[in-house]
């Protein structure tokens, strides 16, 4: 049994066995390995111009299109309006061909009212006026009748005590009309019945004198009985006469000069200075007169001018019910791009009401595309930029184009839809005219944002975020070596590489799994949209996620 052992290790049936043993080990190890090799798939690093892109779905749309509004007041009724789709020429233009007739039964009925109050309110007018042309005349009598009354009450004060006297008195507040008889510049009337009082009083002194001296005569004559008795009775009496002829003169002068002559000067002054105060009245009468009139005639031009107004807006509202084709094109009814929000179909029978979208007339003479950008690209995009589009209907061919502007808010409609998801309308005018192109239809757009010349790439599979760095496995003969890199922008297939890679090297592609990898490497291994808002993309450093 001790020698069992050596004799098999001299034996040739063992070393055979085991060198088979051996051999068969090392083939399944090789053709694992090679079976593993073979199921990664790899990409070779390039060196290329890599494209900055953004790609989107959209629609054709027509870049001026006419908007056709209802812009009459209120409701109305569609009595007729033309089939939609229907090409207008300009030959239908300038005919004036109608597009859609709107009901106007009750427009003509107030049509035919508001014409009788704007009459009304002209005759109305007219008669304010005439109104006020005669105040004006009446004005102007009565401010003359009184400026004559001034007028006349002045020249009968200085009738009375002169001009120059007069002109004082009246200059004067405060007045002593008894002293005014005393004045040397009294004139005029009342210095006559002065003087005429003061002549009586002489005169009566006069033949007092005289009678007494006859008197006195009769008297010595009828001593020596030359006269009788009763001639000189007669003498004694005509001088008691002239006694009292006197005393009357000068009661009258006195009666004249206390009491006469003040009174008629402040009479004869309050006269003229109740005519200044009516002249006064008179002219504010006059005026308050003149305004109610002028106010009149302003308030029935008021009231014309709003008729009026009411008026032409009813008529051009009727005129507004026929909406005839100002611009060539296809109509498109206004509810056929939003049938979800619109319960009445542009139609004969509906009801419209002011300011409703009505019609579409695009122009196809300028076409375009509105493509709805994701907000995770829509700061990339900007006017000016070049764009390719294809079109659903045309698949051989390529248009060219131009971002025209993009929208500042989200596209409502979507965010109705999915209030998660925020998109931004972009428009692009396509270069060129084409006849053959029709609003609505399916086209996919290519923005150019930018363009790196001969730089390395790699697809955008090939990469990795793991604990904030970019990396990517490299396979070398059968060995798999993880490397970090330093990553620039990105299209949504390929990934620009500053460093950490050469051209011609082989990438795996993330999510082919080998039998080189271990479980660490494996649960290590993660997905580039997993790992979206890391550090590298957050600095600008990595690429951008792909939606």
């Amino acid at each position: 049994m001790r020698r069992l052992p050596v004799k098999l290790f001299r034996s040739k049936v063992f070393w055979i066995v085991l060198l088979a043993a051996a051999l068969a080990a090392a083939g399944v190890r090789f053709l694992g390995q090679r079976r593993g090799t073979h199921s990664i798939i790899t990409v070779p690093v390039k060196r290329q111009n890599l494209v900055i892109s953004v790609r989107e779905n959209g629609n054709l749309v027509a870049l001026k299109s006419q908007t056709i509004v209802n812009e009459v007041q209120g409701q109305r009724t569609i009595l007729e309006v033309v089939d939609e789709g229907t090409e207008i020429s300009q030959a239908d233009v300038e005919a004036g061909r109608v597009l859609i007739r709107l009901d106007t039964k009750d427009l003509v009925e107030r049509i035919q009212q508001e014409e009788i109050q704007v009459e009304n309110s002209r005759a109305a007018v007219t008669q304010a006026e005439q109104r006020l042309e005669i105040q004006k005349k009446e004005n102007e009598s009565a401010i003359r009748d009184a400026e004559l009354k001034v007028r006349f009450s002045r020249m009968e004060v200085e009738k009375y005590l002169g001009k120059t006297l007069a002109d004082a008195v009246l200059a004067q507040a405060d007045r002593d009309y008894r002293a005014l008889v005393r004045d040397p510049r009294l004139g005029g009337d009342g210095l006559n019945q002065k003087k005429n009082r003061e002549t009586k009083v002489d005169l009566a002194k006069e033949e007092l004198v005289r009678a007494e001296d006859r008197l006195t005569w009769s008297a010595r004559l009828a001593e020596r009985e030359y006269v009788t008795k009763t001639e000189l009775e007669a003498d004694r009496l005509s001088k008691q006469q002239r006694e009292v002829a006197l005393e009357q003169a000068r009661l009258e002068l006195d009666l004249f000069l206390t009491y006469d002559f003040p009174k008629t000067v402040e009479k004869l002054v309050s006269d003229y200075e109740e005519s200044v105060a009516s002249l006064d009245r008179v002219k504010t009468q006059c005026n308050a007169r003149l305004i109610d009139a002028m106010s009149a005639v302003r308030s029935q031009r008021s009231i014309l001018q709003q008729n009026e107004r009411t008026l032409q807006r009813d008529r051009d509202n009727f005129e507004k019910c026929t909406i005839r084709a100002t611009q060539p094109g296809f109509v498109v009814y206004a509810t056929s791009s939003r049938p979800f929000r619109s319960g009445n179909p542009i139609q004969p029978g509906t009801s419209v009401w002011q300011f409703q979208s009505l019609l579409e007339i695009p122009d196809l003479s300028q076409m375009g595309v509105e493509a709805k950008i994701h907000e995770g690209s829509v700061e990339r995009v900007t006017p000016g930029q070049r764009a390719l589009v294809k079109i659903d209907a045309f698949p051989e061919r390529v248009f060219e184009g131009t971002v025209q502007k993009v929208a500042l808010m989200p596209d409502p409609q979507m965010k109705w839809l999915n209030p998660d998801v925020n998109v931004y309308v972009a428009r692009i005018a396509l270069d060129g005219t084409y006849d053959f192109l029709k609003p609505g239809m399916n086209a996919q757009v290519e923005i150019i944002i930018k363009t790196i010349p001969d730089t390395l790439v790699v697809p955008m599979a090939a990469v990795r975020s793991v604990a904030g760095t970019w990396q990517c496995e490299v396979l070398s003969g059968n060995k798999r070596e993880v490397r970090t890199l330093q990553l620039g922008d990105n299209s949504q297939e390929y990934v620009e590489v500053r460093s950490g890679l050469r051209e011609g090297e082989l990438v795996v592609l993330s999510g082919s799994v080998g039998p080189s990898m271990t479980k660490k490497e494996r649960a290590e291994k993660g997905s580039f949209k997993e790992t979206s808002g890391t550090a590298g993309q957050r600095n600008g450093t990595g690429p951008r996620p792909v939606r």
